[in-house]
Order: C-alpha cells, then structure tokens, then sequence
C-alpha cells in the first residue's frame, strides 16, 4: 500500500511538472486510452483521477471538457464500484449511505 501512495503521489507531480512546462500531449487514441487506464487505475486505489486527464485536456475548450469529464466521471465511478462489489470490498451499508448523500 506504501508503494502504491507513493507511486500516485509521484504520478500526480509529474503530471503538474509536465503541465507548468507546457507539454501538449496529442489528443489521439493512445493518449486517451492511457489517460483513461492511469486516472482509473489511481482513481479506484486513491480517489486521485483527475491529473492524467488534465494533463490531455488542458488546451481543450471548457464545454468539451467538461462534457469529457462529466462521462468519464460517472462511467469510471460505476466500473470502480462493480470492481469494488465484485470483490467484496463495497458494503450495503455503504452504498446506502452514498445514495442518501448523493445530489
């Protein structure tokens, strides 16, 4: 578990690192699909999903953007907690609780 804080946390500064420097990462195939494995990956182990799609939709504009994430957001969330249930780590109790407290 150690490793994989740090490893996020490492991931997480590259991303402002690359971001402060200007990169401009191509909006292609590949680079979404990285982006989206990366941010499911960290955001189902820590909650930390946003930076690699920053880092790809940075130059976008914001309605694009925002419709991106929204989707992303909500079909990451669904994949995680299937994934969560699947394995017994998401509890009735919990999830009652998410849905009282959800919008």
């Amino acid at each position: 578990m150690r490793a994989l804080g740090v490893l996020v946390g490492a991931m997480v500064l590259i991303t402002v690192l690359l971001t402060v420097r200007l990169v401009r990462l191509p909006l292609r195939g590949w680079t979404r699909a990285g982006a989206g494995v990366v941010a499911g990956i960290s955001g189902t182990t820590t909650s930390i999903d946003g930076p690699p799609l920053a880092l790809i939709y940075q130059h976008e504009p914001g309605p694009r953007v925002r419709a991106t994430l929204a989707f992303f957001f909500l079909g990451g969330g669904l994949l995680s907690l299937t994934g969560l249930a699947a394995v017994g780590e998401l509890r009735t109790q919990q999830a009652v609780t998410a849905l009282a407290l959800a919008p």
